[in-house]
């Protein structure tokens, strides 16, 4: 309800709070017949296409599927097919063994860095169990995404030197 923050300058309560939000709006979206893909993102700054100072997370939520998150799923799809085992669930493993690009890790979620960056500074969190959907999150879970959510973005505004507007990035669950 707050224009003026962003998640870098919210604390983990409201954070939580987002979570939720973000939680239950993607469940009732997706349980409509004619939806097959839910997304939920976040550009800010304008190095991030987003020139708008207030939050400007969006929900889209389609009947068919982007070209890009389908060759994830199809990817995916195929691994587990071979192997059993989920893709991103087996690469968290890898980098946990590694303890090369671990930025930080509670009981739910890892942060990191993904071997394959695009962009500088990229960053990806990973459930460290098998969850497919928001919805899958207890409200402990949650609280552990708003900590992480809240550290990364802390993070970005520190080094960007942006602490009220918060540092530009894009974000996508």
């Amino acid at each position: 309800p707050l224009h003026n923050k962003s998640m870098a300058n919210m604390d983990i309560t409201e954070l939580k709070g987002m979570g939720n939000l973000w939680r239950d709006r993607a469940h009732e979206l997706g349980k409509l017949k004619n939806i097959h893909h839910v997304q939920i993102f976040e550009n800010r700054g304008n190095e991030a296409g987003n020139s708008n100072l207030h939050p400007h997370c969006q929900i889209w939520a389609q009947q068919s599927i982007p070209h890009e998150a389908q060759g994830e799923i199809d990817r995916q799809e195929k691994y587990f097919s071979v192997t059993g085992h989920p893709l991103l669930s087996e690469y968290l493993r890898q980098e946990l063994g590694r303890r090369l690009r671990i930025l930080f890790q509670n009981k739910t979620f890892t942060l990191l860095v993904p071997f394959w960056a695009e962009w500088p500074y990229e960053m990806m969190i990973l459930p460290n169990t098998h969850i497919q959907q928001l919805d899958q999150l207890s409200e402990k879970q949650n609280g552990d995404l708003a900590e992480i959510l809240s550290l990364a973005t802390r993070a970005y505004a520190a080094l960007f030197k942006r602490p009220k507007h918060g540092a530009p990035y894009t974000m996508g669950v």
